[in-house]
């Protein structure tokens, strides 16, 4: 992984993000949402990518129809 410009890298142990929680819950609120908006971003786009692939999928009659062609039955 790279960045595209300098980074400044902050390692945070689950335990001392708890503990940060704990002491300041308002602002722990707010790393909390961040993290969720991030992942819903994260969910909404996968959805959109299978929402994709599931209209260029082909329907039952085109499944039915290459299994009777396997099976000889289409010529």
């Amino acid at each position: 992984m790279s960045a595209l410009d300098n980074v400044v890298v902050f390692k945070l142990s689950r335990a001392e993000l708890i503990g940060f929680i704990n002491r300041h819950p308002s602002a722990g609120n707010r790393i909390l949402l961040v993290f969720i908006n991030g992942l819903l971003l994260k969910l909404r786009e996968a959805n959109r990518e299978l929402a994709f692939e599931r209209r260029s999928d082909g329907d039952q009659a085109d499944v039915d129809a290459l299994l009777a062609e396997f099976m000889g039955k289409g010529k």
